[in-house]
């Protein structure tokens, strides 16, 4: 919605913590058509001003075809059938910040892991074609690419945040979580 770090699969839509619990109080008190826009429906929305005008920041949701949580229910997300934004092989879920496969997910954890990514350089003046064919041939291309389509560490943090209550005094509490994980793994 706001272009912020997805949390993870919401309503219907990728979505960060905010615009979640922004669309979800929008359907609770049943006012998303009622709020006004200054400026004729046409307000840019993102993460600095999402909560600048609230009717365009709604009609953006709806856009996305976000639905009522109760809904999730009939409406089962196969991520199979959504390709890796890295390879284009068959997806496995959400890691990261982004919808990839079990190899992009584990080529990226493992990147993160071990600071190697530094150590790359393409002999191919970065312009490396990664599908799920190649994706092994140049590690410095692939990990740009994860970089390009918006894994960071944060995004598996923010994922694991929504998984957690949403009780924002456990945000510490999943941090040093996330850590100890990242030290273990």
């Amino acid at each position: 919605v706001c272009g912020d770090v997805a949390a993870g699969f919401h309503c219907g839509a990728y979505v960060c913590e905010a615009c979640k619990k922004f669309f979800l109080r929008c359907l609770k008190t049943g006012r998303g058509l009622m709020f006004l826009c200054p400026k004729n429906s046409n307000c840019d929305i993102t993460k600095e001003t999402r909560s600048h005008c609230q009717r365009c920041r709604y009609q953006r949701c709806i856009a996305l075809s976000m639905y009522k949580p109760e809904d999730d229910k009939k409406l089962k997300v196969d991520y199979r059938s959504i390709p890796c934004k890295v390879c284009k092989a068959p997806s496995s879920g959400f890691h990261f910040g982004a919808i990839t496969c079990e190899g992009c997910k584990g080529f990226f954890r493992r990147m993160l892991k071990e600071q190697v990514h530094r150590k790359f350089i393409c002999s191919n003046d970065e312009r490396c074609n990664i599908d799920s064919a190649n994706r092994t041939t140049c590690k410095s291309c692939r990990f740009n690419k994860c970089i390009k389509i918006g894994m960071t560490l944060e995004g598996a943090a923010a994922a694991t945040a929504a998984a957690a209550d949403d009780d924002d005094d456990d945000d510490d509490d999943v941090v040093i979580m996330m850590m100890m994980w990242w030290w273990w793994w």
